[in-house]
């Protein structure tokens, strides 16, 4: 094994570590007990139930339209960053449905503590997706290239990040109104 095989291997490993303790922080950053299981109850269930058949839905009918016009789509766009956009619609629906509906957070988890952890990962993708955007060009041979999908990412997560604070805006809100 060379010594460029060897320093990517102990990289890899090192990362995994990394990794590993960054979930662990997380999941005691987030929760209010010691569990790592999440506790959802019935109607939060069925909220994310419903949730899952309205991103599926919506993610058949993107896909259905791509099969339909995915040709002239493709004069726009790469095929990755079409379906990726796909994706993100899905993640929208999911999202803002479970979020609205009291779903997306279990019963033991703490939503004001996501809100710097989203935060965080919107930047890092948004930043890391500019630099992509700016070292290699968004558009290459006349679509636009992968370099957005970073950008795409940042911006999908900063979306959901400004639902979760308009919900707990509104909680806030009617807390105040109701006493």
């Amino acid at each position: 094994m060379s010594e460029y095989n060897a320093g990517y291997l102990v990289g890899i490993i090192f990362g995994v570590f990394v990794m590993c303790a960054a979930v662990l922080i997380f999941l005691r950053l987030t929760r209010k007990e010691r569990s790592s299981k999440n506790d959802y109850d019935e109607r939060q269930m069925l909220v994310r139930g419903k949730g899952d058949r309205y991103a599926f839905v919506t993610l058949f009918v993107y896909n259905l339209i791509y099969v339909l016009f995915g040709d002239y789509i493709e004069l726009i766009a790469v095929r990755s960053v079409v379906l990726f956009m796909g994706i993100i619609l899905s993640t929208w629906v999911y999202v803002v449905y479970t979020i609205w509906n009291d779903g997306y957070f279990s019963l033991n988890e703490k939503p004001k503590s996501w809100i710097g952890i989203f935060a965080a990962i919107a930047i890092v993708n948004t930043i890391n997706g500019i630099q992509d955007m700016y070292y290699y060009g968004v558009i290459q041979n006349g679509v636009i290239s992968e370099t957005v999908i970073g950008l795409m990412e940042g911006c999908c997560i900063f979306f959901i990040l400004a639902v979760i604070m308009a919900k707990s805006f509104l909680e806030k809100r009617e807390g105040q109104n109701e006493e």
